[in-house]
C-alpha cells in the first residue's frame, strides 16, 4: 500500500491512476474517455512524462481509426 504524507503525493497517486485508467481505455477504444483521463492526470501532475505519451497515443489511434475507416470506403468505391 502507497503511504500518503501530503496532498502534493495524493495528486500524483490519483494522477498515476487516471494514467492506467487512460491506457485501459484506449485498449478498449474509448478514446473520449481515455482523453479526459489524461487530461486530468496532466492537469494534477504535468510532471508525469506518461502522459504525455499515452496523450499522443490516444491521437495517433484517433487517426488511425477513422482513416481506416475512410479507406476502406474509398476501397469500395473504387472496386464496385
Amino acid at each position: 500500500m502507497v503511504k500518503l504524507n501530503s496532498f502534493e503525493a495524493a495528486e500524483n497517486h490519483i494522477a498515476r491512476l487516471l494514467v492506467k485508467s487512460s491506457w485501459e481505455k484506449l485498449k478498449e477504444k474509448y478514446f473520449n474517455g481515455a482523453l479526459k483521463d489524461i487530461e486530468n492526470a496532466i492537469e494534477l501532475n504535468p510532471r508525469i512524462v506518461a502522459c504525455y505519451f499515452i496523450k499522443g497515443e490516444i491521437y495517433s489511434s484517433i487517426h488511425n481509426h477513422y482513416n481506416k475507416r475512410s479507406t476502406k470506403e474509398k476501397k469500395i468505391i473504387f472496386w464496385h
